[in-house]
């Protein structure tokens, strides 16, 4: 038996006048989601938001926690930390109350989702791995390309075991 998992990415919601076309577009993906007969749950790669440009303004977080919770209704919410996403922005999120859970990943790792359809899922999750996150964890600037293929080779190595134990 098969399972449908609706894949939505990059948002970028700011305050502008692109903002209705993708509350529009988001609408519609949750429209016609939310009928599909073997939903699993949806998917949210990252760059809800965008840093690099103007950051959501309190009404878009508002208007975007109302669609979060309409989709967790329906099946789990997974959320993962992208580019665009400012450090700890997207927790809040987590915390919105419907039927499903929603879960926001801020750090790389297997999530193990029980599905609308009953069935389980385990996701290797990998929120996008900014030099900021490798400085911040004590690498030297300069040395952020090396220490990060090194990291990049141990976590996906770990993951590929990981999932090999959840199947």
């Amino acid at each position: 038996m098969f399972t449908q998992l609706v894949h939505i990415g990059d948002l970028h919601i700011k305050p502008g006048p692109r903002r209705e076309r993708i509350y529009a577009a988001l609408d519609r993906i949750i429209a016609e989601g939310s009928v599909l007969p073997r939903l699993g749950a949806w998917l949210l790669p990252g760059d809800i938001n965008d840093i690099l440009g103007r950051q959501m303004a309190i009404e878009d977080r508002l208007a975007v926690s109302e669609r979060f919770v309409q989709m967790a209704d329906r099946a789990p919410l997974l959320i993962v930390e992208g580019n665009h996403d400012a450090k700890r922005d997207l927790e809040i999120f987590a915390k919105l109350k419907a039927k499903y859970p929603i879960t926001v990943v801020t750090e790389p790792k297997i999530v193990h989702v029980v599905l609308a359809t009953g069935q389980q899922a385990s996701v290797f999750c990998f929120p996008y791995p900014t030099r900021a996150r490798f400085v911040a964890a004590g690498v030297a600037p300069g040395d952020v390309v090396d220490s990060a293929a090194l990291a990049l080779d141990v976590i996906f190595d770990q993951a590929a075991t990981d999932l090999a134990k959840a199947r």
